[in-house]
């Protein structure tokens, strides 16, 4: 330390006292009329935990999406197997939605495969060549292109009329991406368990869902011919996630 002013080096006077605190720096806890908002934000961040520990949120991912868009706008894919392709330069250039997007030769990845697709081995790491030699009769259909580039609008108004239905009857919906969304459902899930502890309702309508290996564990439901077909996690790991 440097040394004391009145002295040598060794022991001069008392040691300063300590500074005064300053006045825009309270010694005391907050109090008066600031403390009733900052009081109010705690509690309403305590209600707000409370109440997402109670949510119940359904993760809805509509699977193979583009294919079910295609086949919408041309019927006559419904039931075979399909395949919508990624951009791809080599491929036909500025491709509108009305356009015959067919594109039997492409190479480009593969986005969104149909269910009948998968049957016959057709996977999403595939891309064209591959694809077609697992499965000659695959029809190939392009995204829409625009100015040299993906154009992925009527994938994205479909999934909006979606959300539209989802939000009729959920409490809260958040759009995840194009075919994602999460959905509140804890108004439907306490209705639910209020009919269950009734007993106007089973617990599980089939006890052998639960059974391990079940396909109900893991289901992805698809408009295939009218029907809803439950797929196993193996079909879902290998047709959809990859």
């Amino acid at each position: 330390p440097p040394p004391c002013p009145g002295g040598g080096g060794g022991g001069g006077g008392p040691p300063p006292p300590p500074p005064a605190a300053s006045p825009s720096q309270p010694t005391t806890p907050l109090a008066g009329p600031h403390a009733e908002p900052h009081a109010e934000g705690l509690q309403d961040l305590a209600s707000l935990r409370a109440r997402m520990e109670r949510a119940v949120v359904a993760h809805v991912d509509m699977d193979c999406f583009y294919v079910q868009v295609e086949a919408q706008r041309d019927p006559s894919l419904r039931g075979r197997p399909v395949a919508v392709v990624q951009y791809n330069p080599r491929d036909p250039q500025d491709l509108q939605p009305g356009d015959d997007r067919r594109v039997p030769t492409s190479d480009g990845s593969l986005i969104a495969v149909s269910y009948e697709a998968r049957t016959a081995g057709v996977t999403r790491i595939m891309r064209g060549r591959e694809a077609r030699r697992q499965c000659p009769s695959l029809v190939l259909v392009q995204v829409p292109v625009r100015y040299g580039k993906s154009d992925l609008g009527i994938y994205r108004d479909a999934g909006a009329r979606v959300i539209e239905c989802l939000a009729r009857r959920a409490g809260a919906v958040s759009r995840a991406s194009i075919d994602e969304a999460y959905v509140d459902v804890t108004a439907q899930a306490a209705a639910l368990a209020e009919a269950v502890a009734e007993g106007r309702e089973p617990l599980l309508r089939d006890p052998e869902a639960l059974a391990p290996g079940s396909p109900e564990w893991t289901w992805v439901a698809g408009l295939v011919g009218g029907a809803s077909p439950a797929l196993s996690r193996a079909d879902v790991r290998n047709g959809h996630s990859r």
